[in-house]
């Protein structure tokens, strides 16, 4: 993740579209990472893609005790977005849209919903647009389709 947040740096400070720019060069790297991901998980059948994305013994001191809040606070069962996905004949073993468009929510929502808390005060809504926009433009280059 450290790594993923010196290439969002440089972005920011750098010059993503121009070619030959440390930015542009991690632009490139991103899209290449996401292009052998998608290779790779297009080769594996559903038992390989199984065991690959199952984290095996993870360390969590508390791991027992927030499963059985989470499976506390879920009002049934059935509902669960986990059980709804595991228990789908569908496998999706790609990186579509709704991957792609989740993982950048998660790497720049934060600074939409509380920007003070992270250090940006002062913020106006069209510094948030803008924000917002040159985000749009980093996921269509990265193969987030403009939909």
């Amino acid at each position: 993740y450290f790594s993923n947040f010196q290439r969002f740096s440089s972005w920011y400070n750098g010059e993503p579209w121009i070619k030959g720019t440390q930015a542009y060069k991690d632009m490139q790297y991103a899209c290449k990472m996401h292009s052998l991901t998608q290779a790779k998980l297009s080769k594996l059948d559903n038992n390989q893609f199984e065991s690959e994305a199952k984290i095996a013994d993870p360390w969590c001191p508390d791991h027992e005790l927030l499963l059985k809040d989470f499976a506390a606070v879920c009002p049934l069962n059935t509902q669960s977005c986990y059980q709804m996905i595991s228990k789908s004949p569908y496998i999706i073993k790609n990186l579509n849209n709704a991957n792609m468009a989740c993982a950048q929510c998660f790497f720049f929502s934060i600074i939409l919903l509380w920007p003070q808390n992270i250090g940006i005060h002062n913020a106006t809504n069209e510094d948030m647009e803008a924000f917002c926009h040159m985000w749009r433009c980093y996921g269509y280059f990265l193969g987030i389709e403009d939909e």
